[in-house]
């Protein structure tokens, strides 16, 4: 059932991306909910093959999943799109670090865009903060 269910995903975005191309666009499935692990989206994007479809990274639990994060990444890295989601990059225990030397490595060159979660009393003075702290992983990678 999960194969033919990755099957129907990856027709259909091959649908969309064959359109979105016509205008100029990229559709990015985003790593999220059922399909979250990155061995499942690897398989659904042999499936979905088209140019004008792509990932969109979304900094997950799953990352970590079986092999880990280097493995997991992998297995998407020549897929990725023109954005990627990252959450607080200085907080919890996700390894900002390693994600940027392996989007340095793959020469990623898409958006990095936040997706904070915490509503500090200055939202203006924490935006700086991750900006910041998004100038230092990408010195750093």
């Amino acid at each position: 059932q999960q194969q033919k269910t990755i099957e129907q995903i990856g027709k259909s975005l091959n649908e969309l991306g064959a359109y979105a191309t016509d205008l100029g666009q990229q559709v990015r499935l985003e790593v999220h909910g059922q399909c979250a692990p990155l061995p499942i989206m690897a398989a659904i994007m042999e499936v979905a093959n088209h140019p004008s479809v792509a990932v969109c990274w979304n900094g997950n639990d799953q990352d970590f999943a079986g092999d880990g994060l280097e493995h997991n990444f992998r297995l998407v890295e020549k897929r990725l799109g023109a954005t990627l989601h990252a959450h607080d990059l200085d907080g919890g225990k996700y390894p900002y670090p390693l994600l940027f030397k392996l989007l340095n490595a793959a020469h990623y060159n898409g958006w990095v865009l936040i997706e904070a979660s915490s509503k500090p009393a200055d939202r203006v003075a924490a935006l700086i903060h991750q900006r910041e702290v998004f100038e230092r992983l990408a010195k750093e990678a």
